[in-house]
């Protein structure tokens, strides 16, 4: 292909407007390239007589999705996603949400142990307690990044306990119960935090969850 799109001086100007407003002769897209001015200043000017040069298009590809094969997205999940900043986002999302999949099958696991499981008289987790555990995690999924619990168990009241601990060993342990929590607090440098049965609510809820994530 010529280093231009027009290189014979022997065509005429209806001829070259022609060839650049044809679409099934190659050129189409490369027409389209140009800017309108520059169509409409050759070819409807009437005392245009020449066009002594036409750069080629250099056509950059257009990338308007990232497919990622054996990936668990389907292809709507990519389509504004241009960097592979935004792919992390997308796949670290998918870790997470499978994890808190996993501690909400466990919490719900603990409403199925037998009386006494522990030998001792315990109460299998209570469904209130139960279903306050889980709608705290989805209140710390919607705050902010979701933070998963590195440790959840149940207690012989009924209850069921959650612990943050991050690698400098500064921890949360979060108890939920039917109608109350209790938390402590261990960050270096400061005294450790005791606060019990502190009430269910937004406020309570959303001051716990800021101090999850002063953690990380």
């Amino acid at each position: 292909m010529s280093e231009y799109i027009i290189d014979d001086m022997s065509y005429t100007r209806e001829d070259i407007c022609e060839l650049l407003e044809t679409k099934n002769n190659g050129y189409g897209a490369l027409a389209g390239a140009y800017s309108s001015a520059i169509v409409f200043g050759f070819c409807n000017v009437a005392n245009a007589s020449v066009v002594k040069e036409i750069s080629k298009v250099d056509i950059k590809p257009n990338i308007e999705n990232v497919i990622v094969e054996q990936s668990a997205f389907s292809l709507e999940d990519y389509e504004n996603v241009f960097l592979i900043d935004d792919y992390n986002h997308l796949l670290k999302n998918e870790v997470l949400n499978k994890k808190k999949k996993e501690i909400i099958e466990s919490i719900l696991s603990f409403k199925s142990l037998q009386e006494s499981w522990d030998g001792y008289g315990a109460f299998p987790l209570q469904v209130k307690s139960a279903v306050n555990a889980i709608d705290f995690l989805e209140v710390l999924d919607l705050s902010s990044e979701f933070y998963p619990p590195t440790d959840i168990f149940p207690n012989p009241s009924g209850t069921a306990s959650l612990i943050w601990e991050n690698d400098d060993e500064e921890r949360i342990s979060l108890e939920i119960g039917n109608n109350a929590m209790s938390y402590y607090t261990k960050f270096n440098g400061s005294d450790v935090g005791f606060f019990d049965n502190v009430e269910i609510n937004e406020f309570n809820i959303g001051n716990i969850t800021r101090k999850i994530q002063a953690l990380y």
